[in-house]
């Protein structure tokens, strides 16, 4: 498997998320605040990133759009993760902030895998 670098955006991702892949090989960053989310986005190329959106509306969008100004990570595939209660209005978010897919809390090694697959391996 090449190296593989994943960005995990939202403090509700460091649990199962981040041991499966951890135990799966990949490279794991996490970030929790706007200011981790601008220095990942400038210091590192990723090559997934995973958002929970479980922050306001308007700091998904503000903390996507600072890892879009990058260079190293303006194409890099987005990944919203949408809690058991999640909804529309979370399918809604994810489209205005350019998330190309999402997954459902809980984490189904499953589903984890079909997304990376699909997006990067």
């Amino acid at each position: 498997m090449k190296a593989v670098k994943v960005l995990l955006i939202g403090s509700k991702l460091d649990g199962d998320l981040s041991t499966f892949l951890e135990n799966s090989g990949y490279t794991v960053e996490k970030a929790c605040s706007s200011s981790e989310v601008a220095k990942h986005a400038t210091d590192t190329k990723f090559n997934l990133v995973f958002v929970h959106l479980d922050f306001p509306n308007e700091a998904i969008l503000a903390y996507l759009e600072d890892l879009r100004r990058t260079s190293k990570n303006r194409a890099t595939p987005l990944i919203g993760i949408i809690g058991t209660d999640g909804g529309e209005l979370d399918e809604v978010t994810c489209l205005k902030a350019r998330i190309f897919d999402y997954v459902n809390l809980p984490v189904v090694p499953d589903k984890i895998q079909q997304t990376l697959r699909r997006w990067i391996l």
